[in-house]
């Protein structure tokens, strides 16, 4: 039996390494353009997070940044004569986990043609969306992918919609595009879901998810709070091998044995980390270490009470700045902010909806076949998530 368990857990490592190099690949760009008689000029921000450069193993030689810019520069550019007003500069923050290339051109014409082959070489399920902003006016955004390369003003894709139905609508997709392909996210529902047996408890679990992401998710938008992105990605991360840990340790009644482990686990991981990771991060790092110690013995002494609906409630905080991220780096029109973020945010909430609802048909059908039922599921797939938590985790955090 054990031999066995420590098989399933190598295999489920192996499965989270492999999961990994499919989360979701983007960048980001927002281009200001300007006419003028027969001449218009551009303005554009390019962001890339660094992650989904080292996942698709971009190069980390001494000059990176300015091959990251070189690269930029060949592959997303004006079909038109220019000239650049301002040199292209690069900016990397370690505490957003982005770098960040802007600069400025001149060009000749009237109407502006934009091509995009940056990363598709390297990541053909790379996207890239731009948001745009012509003559003071913002416009739709584009989605750039392997398959669609080219915007052009005056084209279906930057036609002006006057309406915020359009603008909800645009964001509605984007929000379940997110959700659904964030697998991060997806993983912490599936533990929602296995801590919550019954129908109203994973009601009110999954209401104080969504409760918790959507305040963050503006609080975050409307740039009140900023938290560090990368620290953000790996707190989300974590927050999936917590869930997971709580679900084994009240199945095996041994929350105090838990808390034991990741006490002697965390300190030799924070004297490590105090030599090789941020050091901005540390009192982060010391702090989950103390609040999830303190939670595990409080759930051995309040057996009867469902802590985990809080934490699900806090931990939905910290995965809505994941949101926040993300729609922070896509850019939001100021003229329609509100119509934007609602939008956006009922398009992630559709899309939990319905990955949830796909999660429970799929599991009411397992435990109608009887050889499923002899392999132990539930703390197998819990086993699973805390080994793509952990994964997620360390990867993020360094």
């Amino acid at each position: 039996m054990y031999k066995r368990s420590r098989l399933y857990l190598l295999l489920l490592i192996f499965l989270s390494s492999s999961i990994v190099a499919h989360q979701r690949s983007e960048s980001y760009s927002k281009v200001l353009i300007n006419h003028y008689d027969n001449s218009f000029e551009v303005e554009t921000v390019f962001s890339i997070q660094l992650s989904v450069l080292s996942k698709m193993q971009w190069p980390l030689s001494s000059n990176w940044e300015q091959e990251v810019s070189n690269h930029v520069k060949e592959n997303f550019y004006i079909d038109s004569e220019c000239e650049f007003k301002q040199i292209p500069r690069i900016f990397t923050s370690n505490s957003t986990g982005y770098t960040r290339l802007s600069w400025s051109e001149k060009c000749k014409g009237e109407t502006v043609k934009l091509k995009n082959n940056a990363f598709f070489d390297l990541d053909p399920t790379h996207a890239h969306i731009s948001t745009f902003k012509i003559d003071g006016e913002s416009y739709p955004e584009k989605l750039f992918t392997s398959q669609s390369r080219t915007w052009e003003e005056g084209g279906l894709d930057s036609d002006k919609k006057n309406e915020d139905e359009g603008s909800i609508w645009d964001y509605f997709l984007l929000g379940i595009k997110h959700i659904s392909t964030g697998y991060d996210h997806i993983a912490f529902l599936l533990g929602i879901i296995l801590l919550n047996r019954r129908k109203r408890l994973l009601a009110i679990a999954i209401t104080g998810f969504t409760l918790g992401h959507s305040l963050t998710l503006a609080l975050g938008v409307m740039n009140f709070v900023s938290p560090s992105t990368s620290f953000v990605e790996s707190l989300i991360g974590y927050s999936i091998l917590l869930i997971a840990l709580e679900f084994l340790a009240k199945e095996t009644n041994q929350y105090v044995n838990y808390s034991k482990i990741f006490f002697f686990i965390s300190i030799p991981f924070l004297i490590f980390y105090n030599f090789f990771g941020i050091d901005s991060y540390l009192i982060g790092l010391f702090g989950i270490m103390l609040f999830t110690v303190s939670y595990f013995n409080l759930s051995n002494s309040l057996r009867n009470s469902n802590l985990s609906l809080a934490v699900t409630t806090l931990f939905g905080l910290v995965h809505g700045f994941g949101f926040a991220g993300t729609l922070s780096e896509v850019g939001l029109p100021e003229d329609r902010i509100v119509s934007a973020l609602l939008g956006f945010n009922l398009g992630v909430e559709a899309g939990q909806i319905a990955i949830v609802l796909l999660f429970l048909l799929v599991a009411s059908r397992v435990r109608n076949i009887q050889i499923m039922r002899t392999l132990n599921l539930e703390p197998l797939t819990a086993v699973f998530l805390a080994s793509l938590g952990s994964f997620w985790f360390i990867e993020r955090i360094f």
